[in-house]
């Protein structure tokens, strides 16, 4: 694993291109006249779901900034995020699937998939964030105590 580790980081970094491609479809969608905007949007949400997917192979033992590190170490701002995070994921799989089940275009139901894809790769991010925040999190560091089993971090004597 720890030889993986470093090609799937770097891996991640397609995220970059993915996202800037689903940019450029909110653009044309925006741009588009009325008919072709919800084509635009589908394929602008596939892309934004390809993007978070591929952000999940990144090295959850390090943080990418400061505004990340804040969040991951503070045990409130951590649980807020994943709490938002996990809302977010169940609205765009709730609302995609509410599509493709009831919608009556096809445009909107081709839209709905796209919210679908969305949400799968924000399972997984979800999952990372969760891993981050356990890595990070200041009220598990050393010397803290785990509340599993009650005992210290690295105090392994029974």
């Amino acid at each position: 694993m720890a030889r993986s580790r470093p090609v799937f980081h770097t891996l991640s970094y397609l995220q970059y291109p993915a996202v800037g491609i689903a940019g450029l479809f909110v653009i044309r969608a925006l741009l588009s006249e009325r008919e072709g905007m919800l084509d635009e949007m589908n394929t602008a949400l596939v892309f934004i779901g390809l993007s978070v997917s591929l952000s999940t192979l990144q090295d959850t033992t390090t943080t990418q900034n400061e505004i990340s590190r804040r969040v991951w170490t503070n045990p409130t701002l951590g649980r807020a995020f994943l709490t938002a995070l996990g809302g977010a994921t169940v609205l765009f799989i709730g609302f995609g699937l509410l599509g493709v089940v009831g919608a009556t275009d096809g445009k909107l139901t081709q839209v709905s998939f796209g919210l679908v894809v969305l949400g799968i790769g924000m399972i997984g991010l979800l999952k990372v964030a969760g891993e981050m925040f356990e890595h990070h999190r200041s009220d598990r560091g050393p010397g803290a105590v785990d509340a599993a089993d009650g005992e210290r971090d690295g105090d392994d004597r029974k």
